[in-house]
């Protein structure tokens, strides 16, 4: 991981999140409704997954950032960063959700554990169309220690119930995470994340 990449990432949420606010508005006001009348936080999360990737296209556009939606095999974007006369192309696995969960930085479902790539990581909390507060960082998923990284419970049970796992990280792996927004702090075995504000 870079902080290159990491400073990129805090110039594009903030006009990215605009960006989902105002894709939500034009959406939602067809139905009369907003985000929070979308069902539970799944459901709510879903939705906005098929939101997300447009929003952060168009934002990369507006900034100026090579910005791609790939949706490819174990990772969902490409990043093309220019530094020191030379191309770096990062390929990260996008993992974003409405949670008030501390303790894990990423939902997904059984299908969509990847364990190869680079995970940006976002987490959002909302009122209406708007989103109040936010943690995002870059999470170094292919180093982590065992004991951390995605639970794996459909090897436990040996079912395929189309769950959720989570995304959890052990205090001995801080290091691999560099946050963006909000901050962690260790727990008893765990890292927990910490929700930063968000200018309204």
């Amino acid at each position: 991981m870079t902080s290159t990449l990491s400073k990129v990432y805090r110039d594009l949420i903030p006009v990215a999140l605009n960006e989902m606010t105002s894709i939500l508005n034009q959406m939602l006001s067809v139905i009369d409704k907003d985000l929070d009348g979308m069902g539970g936080t799944v459901d709510k999360t879903k939705f906005l997954a098929h939101v997300q990737p447009v929003a952060f296209k168009n934002a990369a556009a507006r900034l100026g950032i090579d910005y791609k939606f790939v949706n490819a095999n174990g990772y969902d974007t490409e990043i093309n960063i220019h530094e020191d006369g030379a191309e770096i192309c990062f390929r990260i696995e996008d993992k974003m959700s409405l949670m008030e969960s501390s303790d894990s930085f990423a939902t997904g479902n059984n299908h969509s554990k990847v364990k190869d790539y680079t995970h940006f990581v976002m987490k959002l909390q909302n009122v209406g169309n708007i989103f109040t507060s936010c943690f995002a960082a870059l999470i170094d998923v292919p180093n982590l220690s065992d004991g951390s990284g995605w639970n794996d419970t459909v090897t436990k049970s040996g079912k395929n119930n189309n769950g959720f796992s989570s995304l959890k990280i052990l205090k001995e792996d801080a290091d691999k995470i560099e946050v963006i927004y909000g901050s962690i702090r260790s727990a008893k075995k765990f890292i927990h994340s910490e929700y930063e504000t968000l200018d309204a």
